[in-house]
């Protein structure tokens, strides 16, 4: 993994991977999404954090939004992406509140198992932490 090592390269890629997650093809998001899940506790996605729950928010759809069936396990990454980037940017973000209520109410996840894992963890973390805003 090249995690911190690619901070260098993101002005060449990283509006691109966080404008794909609100591309048409269901894999491209999904993809997208865990470039973002991967990036976001790297403290320079701070710079990219407010596009990125933007597009993120977008991409999850409005409170009790169900995606089509071959959409869900995009879905659960674009969910897991939000929260990721929530959980370690937040104070770069307006409405993060709104934002994490948002991300709560897209839970549980139940399609991508390896994203469900990453988020439901997340959130007993938070829940345990007393981190939920």
């Amino acid at each position: 993994k090249l995690q911190h090592l690619s901070v260098p390269m993101w002005p060449q890629f990283m509006d691109a991977v966080v404008a794909l997650c609100a591309d048409p093809e269901p894999e491209v998001r999904r993809g997208a999404a865990w470039g973002v899940i991967q990036a976001a506790p790297i403290p320079q996605f701070a710079a990219a954090a407010p596009a990125a729950v933007a597009q993120l928010a977008q991409a999850v759809g409005p409170p009790g939004f169900t995606p089509k069936k071959a959409s869900l396990s995009a879905h659960d990454n674009l969910v897991a992406a939000l929260g990721a980037v929530l959980l370690h940017h937040a104070a770069a973000v307006a409405d993060a509140g709104q934002l994490w209520h948002l991300w709560l109410g897209k839970l549980p996840l139940r399609t991508d198992h390896e994203t469900a894992v990453l988020a439901h963890e997340q959130l007993a973390d938070m829940v345990g932490g007393n981190r939920v805003e």
